[in-house]
């Protein structure tokens, strides 16, 4: 490197030549480069160290003079660390908060050694009365990066005050996203959506637009705050007929009639003659209106249980096992099995062992699937049926993570060409919704792309997507199953389970070789995942490589926006969670409780909210990985990497933003 780049500390016409290179002083002739270069310090920084950090007031302007380092930004909800830059020789940061006087809005860390050229605040102060020229050109170089920020995004300056306000375009994007990052919907017309924003160059806000209205082309305007305050208050909230913020929760489900409702029926069932007693009106009656109340309830699954003496009917609605009929005599036990196991395309003669069929239901405009398990035990045939409402198995992440800094890492990961994605949790915590949406939106930003997906079972159908279904009995298992997949030419491959270590090494190998691959575990946590694969057998170094992205989750209910308000809990919760490491004993002052409505059926929940625990795997985590350190040691190497995002933070952003309740929290967090 010249020597007019690298200044050393006490030299300051060497400083001075340096500053020629640098752009926002580029231009000023020798005397006034001079006259900086005296006003300057030098300092040096090993690799690793936080030259400034987020929060910091912002007391230099810095120069990199030799070295390289990088911008990185910590959400304090979350705790995750995102790097957003790499800054080299001659390249300034710190200018912003030293011109605004606000604090420090990211970190800049060494990453190799480094050395600065930096003016303090009071020598900068004292430069800019000294030598206008420096004010000149400063106002100059951040006026023409503006300009070049607003050219290159192509959004222009309006004024709200002069639109008109449309409110079924307004009402098709989540409230909580709008008013969150102070956006204004103008127009939808011809498959481009027209918004206008405070804030049109932050990154966060234009990636939950472009999530919340998925397949449609961005144009972006510039408002001014106030413009946008008035606006709210005095258009949009009347225009919708709302007097505070909106939630950005679903409608809740229609309420069916049993007699609206259709079964698709098997076409084998002409060809099959049934060998037991085909139910009568009063049975096929039962089983639509038991299917309808399903629906009607939310509930994710439906349990027929046989008894000694009666039959009994639960909804599981919101993770909980509800009563939906508990008086059935025993005698309608077998009639509704029958009638079940027709129209779930099985077998009704065979009672000895476990089967599974799949019936396909319409309730007004709307289709479910129901997927049906059967198991013989002591007082006869237990019935399981999964509801699967197509409409919510495909959702933009933005909707399933509601921390936008974490939605953006997830996006971030799956819109890369190669690399492994693990989403982790128990059978039941929405692993497969995830994986759907994140297949969903990787779709809809290119549709060149060859997506394959290896599912047992296959539970949703999507569009564009080759569905594989696994059997096991036709020699198609997993790891035969991506074998031929890889033959296939795929950009993208989803496996629905990493069950055994020929299908994890396949995978993994797939990821470093030129594929994205998705896939789930069945773990505890993010990484735990990591080690989980290594303790299946998989390479420490195979999986410190293609591993970049692990997300763990779990299900919680949701407060239902109908009734929820603000609840004075007791200090015990409050210790109580404090003590459980998820929201501050001051903090946890103005946190919500649903009071219980018709709309909930007063439980005070509506629906459920996910929880998630996300680990990025940086340098340094592969380097652990590698040399196979233990699960508790990458957990601590994670936390002071700001790679790791807890169960227990992210609960508490839910608690903090009133999605969920101390109760729900402290149910599923409370200890590690």
């Amino acid at each position: 490197m010249s020597e007019a780049t690298t200044p050393p500390a006490v030299d300051p016409a060497r400083i001075a030549a340096f500053l020629e290179n640098v752009e926002m002083f580029r231009g000023l002739d020798l005397d006034a480069r001079t006259k900086i270069a005296r006003a300057t310090a030098y300092d040096e920084f090993a690799a690793g160290h936080d030259i400034i950090r987020q929060g910091d007031p912002g007391d230099a302007l810095y120069i990199v003079a030799r070295g390289r380092v990088q911008v990185l930004v910590t959400d304090p909800q979350v705790g995750l660390e995102q790097p957003l830059a790499t800054l080299e020789s001659t390249e300034p940061f710190g200018e912003m908060a030293l011109l605004l006087d606000e604090p420090r809005t990211a970190t800049v860390r060494a990453l190799v050694d480094t050395s600065c050229v930096y003016l303090s605040r009071e020598a900068f102060q004292r430069l800019l009365g000294a030598v206008p020229q420096v004010a000149l050109t400063i106002s100059r170089n951040l006026a023409r990066r503006l300009s070049e920020q607003n050219r290159n995004l192509g959004f222009r300056f309006v004024r709200l005050s002069e639109q008109r306000f449309h409110a079924d375009t307004y009402a098709a994007i989540p409230a909580n996203v709008l008013e969150r990052h102070q956006i204004v919907p103008l127009s939808a017309e011809g498959g481009t959506l027209t918004v206008a924003m405070t804030r049109p160059n932050d990154p966060s806000a234009v990636e939950a637009v472009r999530a919340a209205a998925p397949g449609m082309k961005l144009r972006i305007m510039a408002c001014a705050e106030e413009d946008y305050r008035q606006f709210l208050l005095q258009v949009v909230r009347p225009g919708l007929g709302r007097t505070g913020p909106g939630q950005g929760m679903p409608a809740p489900v229609a309420q069916f009639k049993a007699a609206e409702l259709t079964i698709t029926e098997p076409e084998s069932r002409v060809r099959r003659a049934p060998t037991a007693e085909v139910p009568g009106e009063q049975v096929v009656r039962l089983v639509n209106e038991i299917i309808c109340d399903a629906i009607n309830r939310g509930a994710s699954d439906v349990h027929i249980e046989p008894g000694d003496h009666a039959c009994r009917v639960r909804l599981r609605v919101d993770g909980r096992l509800l009563a939906c009929r508990d008086d059935l005599p025993a005698r309608f036990h077998a009639p509704l099995v029958s009638r079940i196991k027709i129209l779930g395309d099985m077998d009704i003669a065979e009672r000895r062992r476990p089967q599974d069929g799949r019936l396909g239901v319409r309730v007004g405009e709307r289709a479910f699937d129901l997927r049906v398990n059967v198991l013989p035990t002591l007082h006869g045939e237990k019935i399981v049926m999964r509801v699967l409402d197509p409409e919510k198995s495909v959702q933009s992440l933005e909707r399933l993570i509601l921390s936008e800094p974490l939605a953006a890492v997830v996006r971030k990961a799956v819109f890369r060409p190669t690399g492994g994605v693990f989403i982790c949790g128990p059978t039941g915590s929405g692993k497969t919704t995830t994986l759907y949406s994140a297949l969903n939106e990787r779709k809809q930003q290119a549709n060149d792309l060859n997506i394959v997906t290896l599912e047992d079972p296959i539970e949703y159908t999507l569009e564009g997507v080759n569905q594989v279904q696994v059997e096991e009995s036709a020699g198609m298992g997993f790891a035969a199953g991506l074998r031929a997949l890889l033959r296939q030419d795929p950009n993208l491959i989803m496996v629905g389970e990493m069950r055994d270590v020929e299908t994890a090494r396949i995978a993994l190998e797939a990821a470093l070789t030129g594929h994205l691959v998705l896939s789930t575990l069945h773990t505890e946590g993010a990484v735990e995942a990591v080690t989980r694969l290594v303790e299946m057998g998989c390479a420490p170094y195979l999986v410190a490589s293609a591993v970049d992205l692990v997300v763990a989750q779990r299900l919680m209910r949701r407060v239902c926006s109908h009734c929820a308000a603000p609840h004075a809990y007791s200090e015990v919760v409050r210790h109580n969670l404090d003590r459980a490491g998820l929201v501050p004993f001051a903090e946890s002052g103005g946190l919500v409780k649903g009071a219980g409505c018709d709309a909930c059926h007063r439980t005070g929940y509506k629906g459920r909210i996910g929880a998630y625990e996300v680990l990025r795997v940086n340098d340094t985590l592969r380097e652990a990985i590698g040399l196979g350190e233990s699960e508790s040691a990458l957990r601590t190497l994670a936390i002071e990497q700001r790679t790791l995002t807890t169960f227990k933070q992210y609960a508490g952003f839910l608690l903090r933003a009133g999605h969920t309740s101390p109760s729900e929290a402290l149910r599923l967090f409370s200890t590690e």
